[in-house]
């Protein structure tokens, strides 16, 4: 069975993706395995100290009070007091080592307030403003004698306090490269991943691109799930402990933050639309669309104008989570009448991503802090099965695409042959009808004639055949052959003049003796007195024009045309010119004046470019 569905078009992979209950073990086990090693290692490198060669964690011993400094308890080390459910903390007592002049002190800031005193002289305290960051203060010479005190305050009531463990863990005497070192190597596993989304989200993007030329619907959509992956992958860096220490500006780092999480959840539910079937949860989809773009729209002016700030974020990332909700409903709706395997994997995956997020956010409601690694998993899972998902589903489309423009075009040669067959003719019928009529009047002139058609017919009979565009000069021998054998038979009722100045150019064969006959038979002749009939040609910046003038008796060109076989020639004309060289052809005529027609060919891209 394995060898089966190796050998059948890579079926192992088309199998798990287009097989739901696969795919739905799939992610069970992926999670499974990812967050819990992802939470583990938070959960173990947050109650651990940093420690490398240039880094010294420091430690106290002492007393710590957790009622406003009423009553104090001793403690040996920081894992001694249990922060969990503290909204302040006080703590005194000594570091573990001296602190030499002018080193720095380097604390992890996560929106609580913090002020550090040595022997009760303030020396450091941290700006209420800044949601979070890595700080540091210059020691006054702090030794194991001094008295140090610290006090911590929470800026919100909270469930689960997770941000004075941080900062007790990670205050250290150390360089800002070593922090930044540490902690990029720390953060290394959660950057991988933010990297892998990203390459994943630039190549949904080209992919969308590069399917746009085959018409591959929906491509929005595919652009959506690839803006919503990098988005996703930004905002998981922006929340990075390390970036604080790259980018000095925090309040554009926390604006950017915020911006970036609530696009993930603007261009999901853009994204989502793509699968949905019945209208009515499009236009209901549609509209949540519209009203998270307005919610993000009114934070980002709001914001730049300094008419709130960053706390308000909530007001339109709980918003935004409830109208995904919305989008995964009217999937599981649809669900019931579509069984397609991609939509029930698509379903899935959704479904993951939005436990994701509501895991962030309860997270957020209950530590006031974001775990970063949970919403980095889910962005990675979201992001392999629809990448997979969207190449197996749009590689059939494309090829389907391309199966239909090939339709398209063996149908436009069909039509091709059957107007170039019934073209032929023309030229034949009238020849002979001008020779047959001299064979009485002048029959020598007409032997001359008919070796002069005879020739023409050798020497033009396999370009008539071919399906590909002639030479200008070659189409240019059909017209005079044409026009030398009607000149013989109307005289001085036909007059001709030639103005060639371009030559070097291709056009579908019959397409300017066509138009001559018809200028001859409709235009001139048609007029008592007869007429002049002058054909020229040109070379332009992009493109050729040849020009087929008669000064006729004309018509009126905003009305169609009652000769049929007329009207039928010029259409197919201009087909052919449009189909075999993308060229085009204008009529403009006025009646007692005359006509000209204008045949535009365009050159060749490399043609244009060498000008």
């Amino acid at each position: 069975m394995a060898k089966k569905l190796w050998l059948k078009d890579n079926s192992i992979i088309r199998y798990l993706i287009t097989n739901s209950k696969a795919m739905l073990g799939l992610y069970i086990v992926f999670a499974t395995i990812l967050i819990s090693c992802t939470i583990a290692v938070s959960v173990g490198s947050d109650n651990k100290s940093i420690l490398t060669e240039d880094m010294y964690p420091l430690t106290m011993c002492g007393t710590y009070s957790t009622d406003g400094g009423h009553s104090f308890k001793a403690f040996k080390s920081f894992d001694d007091i249990d922060c969990r459910k503290l909204d302040s903390l006080i703590i005194r007592g000594n570091f573990n080592q001296d602190i030499k002049k002018n080193h720095k002190v380097y604390l992890f800031i996560d929106n609580i307030n913090v002020k550090i005193s040595q022997n009760n002289q303030v020396i450091y305290e941290n700006d209420p403003e800044v949601p979070f960051c890595w700080d540091c203060f210059s020691s006054l010479g702090i030794g194991m004698n001094d008295e140090i005190e610290i006090e911590l305050n929470t800026r919100e009531s909270i469930v689960y306090n997770r941000s004075f463990k941080l900062l007790l863990n990670r205050m250290s005497d150390t360089t800002k490269s070593a922090v930044l070192c540490t902690m990029i190597l720390r953060n290394l596993p959660g950057l991988i991943c933010c990297v892998i989304i990203l390459l994943m989200s630039i190549a949904m993007i080209m992919y969308a691109f590069e399917n746009h030329k085959y018409n591959v619907v929906p491509v929005h959509g595919i652009m959506a799930g690839g803006f919503a992956l990098l988005m996703g992958a930004g905002t998981s860096v922006a929340r990075a402990d390390y970036v604080t220490l790259i980018m000095s500006d925090i309040r554009m780092l926390c604006f950017l933050d915020v911006l970036t999480q609530d696009l993930v959840i603007l261009f999901t539910m853009i994204y989502l639309q793509r699968y949905l079937s019945s209208d009515r949860s499009k236009i209901i989809c549609r509209l949540t669309a519209l009203v998270g773009g307005a919610l993000i729209s009114v934070f980002v002016i709001g914001y730049a104008c300094d008419l709130f700030g960053i706390a308000t974020h909530k007001c339109v990332m709980f918003p935004g989570v409830f109208l995904i909700c919305i989008n995964v409903y009217m999937l599981v709706h649809d669900c019931v009448d579509n069984q397609s395997k991609v939509f029930k994997t698509v379903l899935y995956a959704s479904v993951f991503l939005l436990l994701c997020t509501i895991f962030e956010m309860l997270f957020y409601l209950l530590t006031g802090t974001y775990c970063v690694k949970v919403l980095t998993v889910g962005m990675l899972l979201f992001a392999v099965s629809q990448y997979m998902t969207i190449i197996l589903e749009n590689g059939n489309s494309r090829k389907e695409a391309m199966r239909a423009k090939e339709l398209e075009q063996e149908l436009t040669e069909s039509r091709i042959s059957i107007m170039r067959s019934q073209i032929k003719p023309h030229f034949l019928y009238n020849a002979l009808g001008t020779i047959r009529a001299l064979c009485t009047k002048n029959p020598e002139e007409a032997r001359n004639a008919m070796d002069f058609f005879a020739k023409y017919l050798r020497a033009n009979m396999e370009s008539l055949d071919r399906k590909e565009t002639i030479p200008f000069t070659k189409e240019l021998e059909h017209v005079k052959s044409y026009l030398y054998i009607e000149k013989l038979r109307f005289g001085d009722l036909l007059n001709i003049e030639y103005d060639i100045q371009a030559t070097d150019f291709e056009l579908p064969c019959m397409t300017v003796q066509t138009l001559t006959e018809n200028a001859v038979k409709h235009g001139l002749l048609a007029k008592a007195e007869g007429g002049t009939l002058k054909i020229s040609s040109v070379e332009k910046n992009s493109c050729y024009e040849v020009q087929i003038e008669d000064d006729g008796v004309g018509f009126d060109s905003t009305t169609k045309l009652d000769d049929s076989r007329t009207h039928v020639g010029i259409e197919n004309s201009r087909k052919r010119l449009a189909g075999l060289c993308d060229g085009t052809l204008s009529i403009g005529s006025k009646i007692g004046v005359g006509t000209t027609i204008t045949i535009t060919i365009p050159k060749k891209r490399e043609n244009v470019n060498g000008d």
